[in-house]
């Protein structure tokens, strides 16, 4: 703040204060050195202001978590431009309020105010991050309706969605449409099919991309889409030249990302202890994505011996690693050790964590927690799952 209040004193001393330019450059450096509030306060006393001023405070509040104010702040603001209406949509999908996200939307469609590309493509990954694909197809009929379909950003945000929803036939055939594509474009259904475990697509697409469109360069997340493919079928020789050739003719320097799925390709392979080897070799301290890699590909190949001397050495594993451990020893009805592992995870202070999941039905999102108490709807859910107990229970007595 001490920085901020020299600009102050500096802006005012020098008559420099009623340049809107420097007063909103004041409101920035109040918010960057956490005076939230203070810059709030003095938005009322400054001699000039324009929508940048009260776009500065807006994405202060949301930069803070704090919702509400924001949106207290957002509607009573008395200048509104596209940004304003970006900044508010986008702050309540960082804070996971896409439900706020959206009525926020439907405002702006009835204000005079137009979403541009970036209000439209925010939405549409937003829809395919939280799952609702349904609200996704719907801002899809939405941009047809007003023409932006061959905008590339949100044709690439179209692709992500239907990609994420594991809808790739509807992906590709969307992709294909396009009159013009970008790396956005190519990365959204190249990593598409490699999740939906199409790898033989994702490959073929990549190799489209290199050999058609010498334009368009392949970046760092279309060789995680690719290396991911390689890993899901265990393509180690091909996972290795992809990976070879990433950094040999595409000079493009591995991230984490790409360290992890060479673990996970070996891993996956049964090569655990190369997959250890590479791990412990990385220029890079290997994170829990990897470690759960590893551990993982450990049970899937019966290696629990490894999979308890990785447990040991690693300090930075969450619930999920220590519970499928134990659950490993358990199936091979090694008791002691599955509770020598729950004794592990007590002592090093590793709380569980709560499964998470969320339905969409209709136009509502429901998020439930695992053992869920708290939901409006929960009788009505638990009965329902007594009733499929019921039938589940009938049906196993048939086939007797």
């Amino acid at each position: 703040m001490y920085k901020a209040q020299i600009l102050h004193a500096h802006l005012v001393k020098n008559g420099l204060f009623f340049n809107v330019y420097n007063c909103n450059l004041l409101l920035q450096s109040y918010i960057n050195s956490g005076s939230l509030f203070h810059a709030h306060n003095l938005l009322k006393f400054l001699p000039h202001t324009n929508v940048v001023s009260f776009n500065t405070i807006l994405s202060g509040f949301f930069r803070s978590n704090l919702v509400s104010q924001a949106l207290k702040f957002f509607n009573s603001s008395p200048q509104k431009d596209c940004h304003s209406w970006n900044i508010a949509i986008s702050g309540c999908v960082k804070n996971q309020r896409l439900d706020l996200a959206l009525a926020h939307f439907v405002r702006m469609r009835g204000s005079l105010v137009k979403p541009n590309s970036y209000t439209l493509s925010g939405l549409l990954s937003a829809c395919a991050s939280f799952g609702a694909f349904q609200r996704g197809k719907q801002l899809h009929g939405f941009v047809f309706k007003i023409n932006m379909e061959n905008d590339v950003i949100v044709g690439s945000a179209i692709v992500d969605m239907y990609s994420k929803g594991g809808e790739m036939n509807d992906a590709l055939k969307f992709v294909r449409s396009m009159p013009e594509r970008d790396i956005a474009s190519w990365n959204a259904i190249i990593c598409g099919f490699a999740q939906s475990d199409e790898v033989i697509n994702a490959l073929k697409l990549y190799e489209e991309l290199i050999l058609f469109n010498p334009i368009i360069v392949p970046n760092d997340i279309t060789f995680v889409g690719v290396l991911s493919a390689c890993s899901h079928v265990g393509l180690v020789k091909e996972g290795n030249n992809y990976f070879n050739d990433m950094i040999l003719n595409h000079k493009i320097t591995p991230k984490k990302e790409h360290y992890t799925c060479m673990v996970d390709l070996l891993a996956r392979a049964g090569q655990l202890e190369e997959a250890e080897a590479v791990m412990l070799a990385l220029p890079i301290k290997p994170d829990d994505v990897m470690w759960t890699a590893l551990l993982g590909a450990c049970k899937l190949h019966g290696n629990l011996f490894m999979a308890k001397r990785i447990s040991q050495k690693a300090k930075a594993l969450n619930s999920s690693n220590y519970v499928s451990l134990s659950n490993s020893y358990a199936d091979s009805a090694r008791w002691f050790e599955a509770i020598e592992v729950k004794g592990m995870m007590e002592a090093r202070g590793v709380e569980k964590i709560s499964g998470h999941s969320w339905i969409e039905i209709g136009d509502c999102m429901h998020s439930f927690l695992s053992g869920d108490k708290l939901h409006a709807r929960i009788d009505m859910a638990y009965e329902m799952l007594q009733i499929l107990y019921l039938q589940m229970g009938d049906r196993c007595e048939c086939n007797i």
